[in-house]
């Protein structure tokens, strides 16, 4: 008798606990529960349309992006759920983002209305959109992985404490017979940063380069900063390639923006994670030499040449290869940093084309007329390696 109660207990230990933990301890049922998905819709909140390619992203507490992924041609998205998740934001270039706190009251389909963007003055329609594609979702997913970096790397970059003493290499400027020359000049420099970059604020206004003088122009780099902002990734294209062990995140202008100065380029990231190279080209980069640099390389050349009565100036001719690199690694008790960097940008000079008239200066008139072609010729590269670190003498 006392056996069969053992028995009997034990099965109703049993019985309890399966009625306690139901069927969901099952091991179908627990796959069934972590594939559980959130989907919804976004909008044009005017137009009614799907807006492909719009960013979504999964957010924890702090903000923190857990996921993200990118609507498909029908508007729609779908999130692996996380009980971590607290908020969903949406965003699409030329939209106002929205924010949705996760809740009994979510609802998952976003309206979202066009704002217009503006740069250097100039209005952007919000229409333009990327080419939908799994690349896309991959690139900002791995895009998003990296962000945490580019914050450190950002913070590494410009700090109050440190000096960046760098082996640096840059053009020499130097006017002979006619024509500037440019030669290399190396150096030691200690600088307050690891490298010149354009301020997120100042994006939208100045792009990446600015006049310096009739002949040249300062190119700057996008700064990790940059890099990780929601201007970034609204304002370009993303795709995705691998290269053995090597993950590449592609990049490009979304639209034509004026005469800013773009760029498009990529990103290296290794088998761990790490963030080891950012290449980039300068786009845009006609229109830019066109309204700013030109004007000020002819009124340059009729002062240099105030013999003549007339001067007259052919079509620019691009004659450039412009671009730059940045290459990353740990710096032991520091983190990531950027630890060498390459701007290679260009300046206007004299692209041929050239007519003189007749020399009457003896006769005491002037030459009759010039003629010259402005060029956009290829700078000597900008070049720095990071030698040292050294703690900032207040």
């Amino acid at each position: 008798m006392e056996r069969c109660w053992r028995v009997s207990r034990v099965r109703l230990l049993v019985l309890a606990f399966l009625i306690a933990v139901g069927p969901f301890s099952t091991p179908g049922s627990a796959q069934t529960a972590l594939e559980d998905a959130l989907e919804g819709l976004v909008l044009d909140g005017r137009a009614e349309r799907p807006l492909v390619d719009a960013l979504v992203r999964q957010l924890g507490a702090d903000s923190i992006v857990l996921r993200s992924t990118l609507t498909d041609l029908d508007g729609r998205f779908s999130l692996p759920t996380d009980a971590r998740a607290v908020a969903i934001d949406v965003s699409a270039f030329g939209y106002g983002a929205e924010r949705r706190d996760l809740g009994p009251e979510f609802v998952g389909e976003f309206r979202l209305l066009a704002v217009p963007f503006e740069v250097a003055g100039v209005e952007v329609a919000a229409a333009m959109q990327c080419d939908p594609g799994e690349d896309r979702v991959a690139a900002v997913a791995l895009l998003d992985s990296i962000t945490p970096v580019l914050l450190e790397v950002a913070r590494n970059t410009r700090r109050d404490d440190l000096d960046y003493v760098m082996r640096f290499t840059r053009p020499e400027k130097t006017w002979n017979r006619g024509r500037y020359w440019f030669s290399p000049d190396t150096s030691l420099v200690a600088w307050d940063a690891a490298i010149p970059t354009v301020p997120v604020a100042s994006y939208a206004e100045v792009g990446f380069a600015r006049v310096v003088d009739d002949s040249t122009s300062a190119y700057l780099a996008p700064s990790a900063e940059f890099l990780a902002s929601s201007a970034f990734r609204e304002s370009h294209c993303f795709g995705f390639d691998t290269d053995g062990p090597t993950r590449r995140i592609y990049f490009s202008p979304k639209n034509d923006q004026g005469a800013r100065v773009g760029i498009s380029g990529s990103f290296d990231v290794g088998p761990a994670g790490e963030l080891r190279r950012v290449e980039w080209r300068y786009e845009n980069l006609e229109p830019f030499v066109s309204e700013y640099e030109v004007p000020q390389w002819e009124a340059a050349q009729r002062e240099r040449h105030a013999e003549y009565e007339n001067i007259s100036f052919l079509p620019v001719v691009d004659r450039g290869e412009t671009g730059g690199f940045m290459r990353l690694d740990e710096v032991e008790e520091y983190g990531p940093m950027i630890v060498e960097w390459e701007i290679r940008g260009v300046f206007v000079g004299s692209g041929g084309g050239e007519g003189k008239g007749e020399n009457t200066r003896g006769l005491g008139l002037r030459y009759t007329f010039l003629t010259l072609r402005p060029a956009i010729r290829g700078l000597f590269a900008t070049k720095a390696q990071l030698v040292a670190l050294r703690p900032r003498v207040p």
